[in-house]
C-alpha cells in the first residue's frame, strides 16, 4: 500500500469514528423527571409506576365499508354561457366576502378559458373544503365579473352527490 491509500483509509475511519460518537451522543434524552406527564407527583416511596391508558386506542378504530378512505372527490361542473370568450377561476371559499378584485387566486383549484355554450369540467375537492366560489372574468371589458357560490350539502368530508350547475344570467 501506498501512502496515499493509507492517508485516505485512515481520514474515512476518523471520520466513521466522530460521526458514530457524535450520532450516539445525539441521542433520545429521556433522563428521569419527578413529575408525571399529568403534572401530578408520585409518592416517594411507592415504587409502582402506572402507563397512562388511552382514551381510544387505535384497535378499536372501525371503518365502514362504505369509507373508502379517499381525501379528494370529483365534483362535476358545468358551466353554461352566452358570451363567446370568459374565464373562469374556481377557488376554495373562505366565507368572507367574495370581491373579485381582490380575491386570493393563488389558492384556486381550477383555472380555465370558457366558450360559449355549455362546457364542463371535474375538480378534485379536498374533504375539507365545504364550500367553493367560482368567479367567471369576461373578455369584454365593459361586463363585470360574476361570482358563484358552491356549499356542500351534508357533513364535511360527505360525499358529493350533486354536479354544480353554473348558468349566465338573463
Amino acid at each position: 500500500m501506498n501512502r496515499k491509500t493509507t492517508y485516505i483509509r485512515c481520514s474515512h475511519l476518523l471520520i466513521t469514528s466522530f460521526l458514530l460518537w457524535f450520532l450516539t451522543g445525539c441521542g433520545g434524552g429521556g433522563g428521569s423527571s419527578d413529575e408525571s406527564p399529568s403534572g401530578e407527583t408520585t409518592p416517594a416511596g411507592s415504587g409502582t409506576t402506572t402507563a397512562a391508558v388511552a382514551e381510544n386506542p387505535i384497535t378499536e378504530l372501525r371503518i365502514t365499508a362504505e369509507n373508502d378512505l379517499r381525501v379528494n372527490q370529483a365534483l362535476e361542473i358545468f358551466v353554461e354561457m352566452s358570451s363567446s370568450r370568459s374565464y373562469l377561476s374556481i377557488c376554495p371559499d373562505s366565507g368572507t366576502v367574495v370581491n373579485a378584485a381582490s380575491m386570493s387566486y393563488d389558492r384556486c383549484i381550477a383555472r380555465r378559458p370558457l366558450t360559449a355554450g355549455v362546457d364542463s369540467l371535474s375538480v378534485d375537492v379536498a374533504n375539507h373544503i365545504d364550500a367553493l366560489v367560482a368567479i367567471i372574468w369576461f373578455y369584454e371589458t365593459d361586463r363585470d365579473p360574476l361570482v358563484y357560490r358552491w356549499q356542500r350539502d351534508a357533513d364535511k368530508g360527505a360525499p358529493l352527490t350533486a354536479a354544480w350547475r353554473i348558468e349566465e344570467p338573463g
